[in-house]
């Protein structure tokens, strides 16, 4: 992709399709519904659900009218009608558990994370829909909790954005309401980012580093961009993605959350000269709490779940570590010489600048090899000094 054509409506889905990096491991996903080589639109079965019933929950965060509007949500007295979506590959399953056929369709674009999609009219709202099947190593159900556990995550940044008091590096994309039937649920996102920009560009993170599957001889938006701003890559690396990564997850360290950005969790804000302004978060399913505000919240509280070194590890050492710096440093030694060691180096020295090191352990933690079942994760334990702190 060239780096003119994100200026167009359409280059988010263009990117998150096909401008990625993709590794393919376990997919159970239909051919129809693949991101990168399935059907441009695909057809989202939707449902409508009434509030009365005792299987039915509508959950509310700092809502805005589009997030309500996706829902075509509709009070009569005394309840609310709603519409639930539904991935299409989940359609006879979700059928089955509702106990009726869907009341229609709309149409709508993947993206990289499958069971994530846009309205093809685009609204202003992403959809994250319940998936019962494997994407690499996970089952990507979505329960009952984990909407809860979004949502609140959602209103815990919200709170800290208005209160003025987040690096003004970081901007997140809410997740403001969520509707369950029983124990399945789904998640309205937003596709404009809090605080809101001023009509800028964005990219997956992955995007930067990923090459163009359709056009593999276009050099990567990262190489565009150092050559276009003139900049010593390295310098570029370590100050434009870098230290507002970790500056936005230090933060929220402190506050009791533990951000994820990999690649596909953040979105690279730019204006429109392509100068780097935010780091756009989304998606806060798994997100870590810590125990001090843990009482917010039910799942994914560090000390219950694992302990709080490895949750840190596992996200920065292998997540942001294996998952980003290892792409960028490719790139940095492929196209400019920089030898792998030199940015280790540039990244090691952001971190001590910016991180608290007392929370990692001396080692590094990941994920252990295969798939998992019933999606409990294991961690191994390597007594190394990880790359990239």
């Amino acid at each position: 992709m060239k780096l003119e054509d994100l200026v167009y409506q359409r280059s988010l889905i263009c990117c998150e399709r096909w401008v990625n990096t993709f590794k393919k491991r376990f997919n159970e996903i239909d051919c129809r519904y693949d991101p990168v080589l399935g059907d441009e639109r695909i057809k989202v079965p939707y449902y409508i659900l009434d509030s009365q019933n005792p299987d039915v929950e509508l959950r509310f965060g700092i809502a805005s009218n589009k997030a309500i509007s996706a829902l075509r949500i509709k009070r009569v007295p005394g309840r609310y009608l709603a519409r639930f979506y539904a991935h299409p590959q989940m359609e006879d399953e979700v059928s089955k558990i509702i106990g009726k056929k869907p009341e229609g369709y709309i149409e709508a674009f993947p993206t990289a994370s499958a069971r994530t999609v846009m309205p093809a009219d685009f609204p202003g709202y992403y959809l994250k829909l319940h998936l019962n099947i494997r994407l690499s190593k996970f089952i990507r159900r979505l329960r009952r909790d984990s909407v809860e556990h979004s949502i609140r995550i959602s209103d815990v940044l919200h709170r800290e954005v208005a209160n003025g008091r987040a690096p003004e590096s970081f901007a997140f994309l809410p997740e403001s309401v969520g509707l369950t039937y029983d124990d399945i649920g789904m998640l309205v996102r937003e596709a404009k980012p809090f605080p809101l920009g001023d009509n800028r560009i964005m990219a997956p993170l992955f995007s930067l580093y990923g090459k163009d599957f359709k056009n593999p001889d276009d050099p990567t938006l990262f190489e565009q961009l150092v050559k276009l701003h003139r900049r010593k890559p390295i310098d570029y690396f370590v100050n434009e993605i870098v230290t507002p990564l970790l500056t936005n997850m230090g933060y929220f360290i402190e506050k009791g959350l533990l951000l994820e950005p990999h690649g596909q969790n953040v979105l690279v804000e730019m204006d429109k000269s392509f100068n780097i302004k935010r780091m756009v978060h989304r998606d806060f399913q798994s997100m870590y709490v810590e125990p001090r505000i843990g009482k917010r919240f039910d799942k994914h509280i560090m000390g219950k779940e694992c302990d709080p070194e490895v949750s840190y590890s596992l996200v920065y050492d292998q997540y942001v570590g294996e998952y980003v710096f290892d792409h960028f440093a490719g790139i940095l030694e492929g196209a400019y010489g920089y030898g792998k060691k030199w940015t280790q180096t540039a990244v090691r020295d952001a971190f001590d600048r910016i991180m608290d090191q007392s929370k990692f352990p001396r080692g590094h933690y990941r994920m252990a090899k295969g798939r998992f079942k019933d999606n409990e994760t294991k961690v191994v334990l390597i007594n190394e000094r990880p790359r990239w702190r």
